[in-house]
């Protein structure tokens, strides 16, 4: 008694919201000793096979390293084989679409943050800021009033002139999150210079 397992693929993308995708695997056996006939994976729940050849699609599920695919009849391991268990397995992979991450039960995506501060806060007019800026779960990021050049994370000098309130837009798959910074200019005499809208 022998058998070949062949996935179509050796790899499948998890939809948003699923915690599997589906590969199809032909398989057939040569002088079956019973009735029974599986494919499962460690972790897996057997998919029960009838007849000696066919094709079955099987969800697999999310999966953090490659699992090695096993082809049983009568409780026997055929692929790989009982006396090689270690060899000649189907290694199969499946993972999260881009933009999407595993939250432990499917794939999701994650909601974007952004945060933007300067330092120092309060300037005397004719000196600088330093605006820094961070966010996660996001793919780019644009200022307004000063240059990101679509870093996700990074820094920029500023001398306004007057007070100027600065902000931020970083997207990301899961939409956009928005955060702002307010530059404090004074004279000399510590008073404040506000921009007239």
């Amino acid at each position: 008694m022998f058998g070949t397992l062949i996935p179509e693929s050796n790899s499948c993308v998890i939809a948003s919201g699923n915690n599997s995708c589906n590969i199809n695997f032909s398989w057939s056996i040569t002088n079956p000793e019973g009735a029974t006939t599986a494919i499962t994976a460690n972790e897996m729940t057997d998919v029960n096979l009838s007849g000696s050849s066919g094709n079955q699609s099987l969800p697999v599920p999310y999966l953090s390293s490659p699992r090695i695919f096993y082809l049983y009849n009568n409780a026997k391991s055929l692929v790989p084989t009982s006396e090689s268990p270690n060899g000649s397995g189907v290694t199969v992979t499946s993972d999260c679409v881009s933009g999407t991450s595993w939250n432990g039960s499917i794939c999701i995506v994650f909601s974007p943050t952004a945060t933007l501060t300067a330092s120092p806060r309060t300037i005397v007019i004719g000196s600088s800021s330093v605006l820094t800026w961070s966010s996660t779960n996001t793919t780019s990021c644009t200022g307004t009033g000063f240059d990101t050049g679509g870093a996700t994370s990074d820094n920029a000098t500023v001398s306004p002139l007057s007070t100027t309130t600065y902000s931020i837009v970083c997207t990301g798959p899961g939409g956009q999150a928005i955060d702002q910074a307010t530059v404090t200019v004074t004279t000399a005499d510590n008073v404040p210079i506000f921009k007239e809208d």
